[in-house]
């Protein structure tokens, strides 16, 4: 468990530099193992990070971790016209590099019988611009 925990915290510290580099102003929420282990703040909006690192070609999330994703989110945009925060799961992928789900994309999973839900690195957002 040590060692998936330093995997996540490296993958953490990868995505704040990242998102530097990319104008954005990031912080980690070190030893949280919460909801956000990464926040970041750029032109006004804030976007929270839940981040995940696999070795494998999909990763499987759990439905209560995808519903407390979505309640953050709406907690915090309480205006639907305007999204003042956003929020993502973001996956390492070790073969495919990072991908983000938009969470409130992912909220439609919700609806099924499943317990946990499997993510593709084609279903994911690589790029950055996105973001702004």
């Amino acid at each position: 468990m040590v060692c998936m925990y330093r995997k996540g915290a490296q993958a953490e510290r990868e995505l704040i530099k990242l998102l530097r580099e990319k104008g954005f102003d990031p912080m980690r929420a070190a030893g949280s193992k919460g909801l956000m282990d990464v926040v970041a703040l750029h032109k006004g909006k804030t976007y929270v990070f839940q981040v995940k690192y696999t070795k494998y070609d999909t990763i499987r999330i759990r439905r209560d971790e995808i519903r407390k994703l979505v309640d953050l989110y709406y907690r915090h945009n309480p205006n639907p016209d305007k999204e003042t925060t956003a929020v993502y799961l973001a996956v390492k992928f070790r073969k495919h590099g990072w991908r983000f789900y938009p969470v409130i994309k992912l909220w439609a999973l919700l609806s099924g019988v499943f317990d946990t839900f499997e993510l593709k690195p084609k279903d994911g957002l690589k790029d950055f611009t996105s973001f702004s």
